[in-house]
């Protein structure tokens, strides 16, 4: 039996997440919906981080970071501690909450 897997993308600036997807049984939607939600997510980078309180300039860095997402899986610029990821959970078949 192949595991399922459901996935979010996240993304954090230092040590916080501004921004996260719903979760998703397939990476496509995940990343859908971090399309349509660009204009949300710049909003939020801007709330946290000095560097990015431009919205244009944000929204450049933004757009790199997407297709970096979709191209592997993940964007990190070290030197403003920025990181967008997609989260692979596994699926628990037998899980009961108590």
């Amino acid at each position: 039996m192949k595991n399922k897997k459901c996935f979010n993308v996240s993304f954090n600036v230092g040590d916080i997440e501004v921004w996260g997807s719903n979760l998703y049984s397939n990476k496509e939607a995940a990343l859908l919906e971090t399309e349509n939600s660009k204009y949300e997510i710049a909003e939020q980078i801007s709330a946290f981080s000095f560097k990015y309180s431009d919205d244009v300039e944000t929204f450049e860095m933004l757009e790199r970071a997407i297709l970096d997402l979709k191209q592997y899986g993940k964007f990190r610029e070290r030197e403003n501690k920025l990181d967008f990821f997609i989260l692979e959970q596994p699926i628990l078949d037998h899980y009961k909450q108590n």
